[in-house]
């Protein structure tokens, strides 16, 4: 299993996760996720500040370069994740199945990212 979430939607789904009240398990699982992807949020504010500076003539350039590192993705895949992207989807997925809770604006559309990136639909 791996989950593959484009860059400009990382910080989206990053709030959706910490909001999150998880405990046990579900909660280390779904704090791990999240570090994981600010670290590659981390990266790609970096990469933002790197081409600001080495674009600041280039307007047209700038823009173009900063649409396709947005574009790019954030990819977890590696062997020690399978537990904890089972453990994230099966919440996700109680969370859609249940609708206890509501979730407006950001926090919504990070779960709506989550939700099709983990193929939840798919089952």
């Amino acid at each position: 299993m791996k989950l593959v979430i484009k860059n400009i939607d990382l910080v989206n789904v990053i709030k959706f996760l910490d909001q999150l009240d998880l405990a046990g398990l579900k909660g280390v699982h779904r704090t791990n996720l999240s570090l994981k992807l600010q670290e590659q949020l981390k990266y790609v504010m970096e990469t933002e500040e790197k081409l600001k500076d080495e674009l600041k003539d280039d307007k047209k350039k700038f823009k173009e370069d900063l649409t396709a590192l947005h574009d790019e993705c954030a990819v977890i895949d590696t062997g020690d994740s399978k537990a904890m992207l089972e453990s994230v989807k099966n919440t996700i997925k109680e969370i859609v199945e249940k609708e206890e809770s509501t979730f407006k604006g950001q926090e919504a559309y990070g779960l709506a990212i989550l939700y099709n990136a983990l193929k939840i639909n798919a089952e």
